[in-house]
Order: C-alpha cells, then sequence, then structure tokens
C-alpha cells in the first residue's frame, strides 16, 4: 500500500458519522486522494436525510479536496459499502464507529463498521465517534503509530499500510506482540521454548518483521505479557498512541483468535482511529 488515489467515506449525515470526516479529508490531502461520499437511504426510513443538501455540507468543510456523489437505497448498508469500494476502486474506507445510536442497528450503528473491516479487501479507516473534538488537521497529529502482530501470515498484511502511513508522516511506527498464557505449544512450534521466552520472543519478532518491505519504518519492537486486548489498550494509552493498524484474522482465520475478535473489541475501545486489514492465511 504505497499510495492512495480513492478513499470512499460512508455517512448517514448523523453528528456521529460526520465526525470521521475531517480524517478523510486530511488524509486525501495527504495523498492527493479523490473522496467518494456515499450514503444508503434504507427504504422505511422514517426521517430520511436530504442528501443533496447533506452532502453540499461536507464538502463545504473543506472545498480542497475533489469530491463524488453516490446515494444507494437499500437493506444491509455494509454490503452497498463494500460492492461500492470495489467498483469504484477505492483504496481506503472511512468510517465512524456509529452513526444516529450507539445503541441502534441503523446505518452506521451496532456492527456495521466491524462487518465492513472484517470483509473488505481494502483497509478500513474506522474513527471513533464521541471524541472531545474533531481535529481540524489530524495527520498533523499522526505522529505514534501501533501495528500488533501475533505472527500470523494473516497479520503480517496489515504491516505494509502501517508502514505506509509511518514513512507518509513521519510518525514513529511500534510492533507489539503480547505474550499470552497457556500459549506454550504456539511457541514451540516456532521453535520458541526456552527458560527465556520473552527474550527469545523479542528476538523472533525482529526477525519476523525485517523480512517484510518497508521494515525500516519500525521505530521500536515490544513483548509483553498478557492478554492482547489489555496489553494492545494499555500500550496505546501509555505511549499516546494516534493510530492502532491491525488485522482482522488471525493464526486460522476464526473468530476466536488472538487477532480476530480482539480486532472487533479494539474497534470498539481504543481511544483512537484503528485502521483494519484483511488478512490473509496462507
Amino acid at each position: 500500500m504505497a499510495q492512495i488515489n480513492t478513499i470512499l467515506f460512508a455517512t448517514d449525515f448523523s453528528e456521529n458519522s460526520n465526525h470521521a470526516f475531517p480524517y478523510a479529508t486530511a488524509l486525501a490531502k495527504a495523498f492527493k486522494a479523490k473522496i467518494v461520499l456515499m450514503h444508503v437511504e434504507e427504504p422505511g426510513e422514517s426521517d430520511p436525510a436530504n442528501p443533496e443538501h447533506s452532502f453540499k455540507s461536507l464538502e463545504d468543510y473543506d472545498g480542497e479536496v475533489e469530491t463524488e456523489r453516490v446515494v444507494i437505497r437499500g437493506h444491509a448498508p455494509y454490503k452497498h459499502i463494500l460492492e461500492l469500494s470495489r467498483k469504484k476502486n477505492c483504496d481506503l474506507i472511512v468510517m465512524a464507529t456509529h452513526g444516529h445510536s450507539a445503541l441502534s442497528q441503523f446505518f452506521l450503528g451496532g456492527s456495521t463498521a466491524e462487518e465492513v473491516s472484517r470483509f473488505s479487501t481494502i483497509p478500513v479507516f474506522i474513527v471513533k465517534t464521541g471524541e472531545d473534538a474533531t481535529p481540524e488537521n489530524y495527520t498533523g497529529r499522526l505522529k505514534e503509530i501501533l501495528f500488533p502482530t501475533d505472527f500470523s501470515e494473516a497479520a503480517k498484511q496489515a504491516f505494509a499500510p502501517a508502514a505506509t502511513f509511518a514513512k507518509k508522516f513521519g510518525a514513529h511506527l511500534f510492533v507489539l506482540h503480547s505474550i499470552e498464557e497457556d500459549s506454550q505449544d504456539f511457541y514451540a512450534e516456532l521453535g520458541l521454548a526456552g527458560d527465556n521466552l520473552k527474550a527469545d520472543v523479542g528476538a523472533y519478532l525482529q526477525s519476523h518483521i525485517a523480512s517484510l518491505p518497508d521494515a525500516d519504518a519500525v521505530t521500536s519492537y515490544h513483548v509483553t505479557e498478557g492478554k492482547a486486548e489489555s496489553e494492545i489498550l494499555q500500550f496505546i494509552e501509555a505511549q499516546g498512541i494516534d493510530l492502532v493498524a491491525i488485522a482482522t484474522q488471525g493464526h486460522s482465520g476464526i473468530q476466536e483468535d488472538l487477532i480476530g475478535s480482539t480486532t472487533d473489541r479494539i474497534i470498539r475501545q481504543a481511544p483512537c482511529p484503528v485502521l483494519t486489514v484483511r488478512g490473509y492465511n496462507q
């Protein structure tokens, strides 16, 4: 992922949903990309938005970015988001975690952002709603990026976008692996069964990443012990992370893996945006 040419921004025009738009415009400026503005109008919607007026309000936010407007009528918004991202050859999807209500299943409510991140073949940039203030220049504060890995092939595939963002914005890139309890068999398969497991895992982590393109973007490597979700969230807080780049599948691609259900929880709980990448195990 060396370049982003087209960004898909999905919105239901609610305040929560539009909270993500400044991020989309900042990224579009940085990569000189076009934004496809998308709205899904659900049949039977009691209070439908006025797409023409609402799109205009978004575009007035920053007229320097080239935009295209698309309105689709139908159910299951996440499917339309994925379909349009393919049709428009988008390189990135930007959306908020929730739309009208954090409890609703309407458009960006409920699990739509998670469904998009789980099935999208391109990276998805998810912005947590409810922040105190929307940044006017998000990329100006994109200085600390975290890439968590469980050593799976799927997780590896989230590294390229993380490195691209780190190099583009001159950000620090932290690589993190968490040693979970009862994982001795997994490390034994990797040939890491010594008495000093944490040090051995640290050395393996560096060699694991060193084989990837743009490994020179990494600032530092970190190995912690504990549940991956908790360790990732603690690291975010301790290091003031601005973006987490994480895969949506783990060791075998099933929901219970370290990376997978963990990603869903990070999307919900991380105080910063999350860049998800659908990895494929080989």
